[in-house]
């Protein structure tokens, strides 16, 4: 969800119906749960199958931000499009004037191995042009990744 303010609520309906709810979308989306509190929401959107690429989505509620969570739900996205459904390329994007999200994609861009670019006034929002970070996930980046916490993983095991 790449909006840099809030929707109005027909626009968030719209949303909801067109995308979430539409078994066609090339889109798809999951609640994050806890218990039965819904914290918010991760997807791989815009899937292009024949270049097996997608893009990573996460929104989370305002009280589900800073447990962790979101961490978890990249760690879960990741596998899904790599490990279940085979992508080559898991992507995003933030804007700049959400300092708190581009804090999180920057941490996740590094700790997943990525790469990143920036866009230079990409956005405009608010009367002024923003600029978009970019940052991609290779699944060899991911495995190789992935391979490595697993051994330590195990070392710690047999300590």
């Amino acid at each position: 969800l790449r909006t840099s303010g809030l929707w109005p609520f027909e626009c968030q309906e719209q949303w909801y119906y067109e995308v979430v709810c539409n078994p066609t979308s090339p889109h798809r989306y999951w609640g994050l749960v806890q218990d039965t509190t819904l914290l918010g929401i991760g997807g791989l959107t815009h899937w292009e199958p024949e270049n097996r690429l997608a893009q990573i989505s996460l929104l989370l509620a305002p009280a589900s931000r800073g447990h962790g969570y979101g961490s978890n739900a990249v760690s879960l996205l990741l596998a899904e499009g790599f490990e279940r459904i085979g992508l080559n390329m898991i992507y995003g994007e933030c804007y700049a004037n959400n300092s708190a999200a581009l804090a999180f994609w920057q941490v996740q861009r590094r700790r997943w191995d990525g790469t990143n670019t920036w866009l230079r006034a990409r956005k405009f929002w608010a009367g002024q042009f923003w600029d978009s970070y970019h940052f991609t996930f290779l699944a060899g980046e991911y495995f190789v990744h992935k391979n490595v916490e697993q051994s330590k993983e195990e070392e710690t095991e047999h300590e």
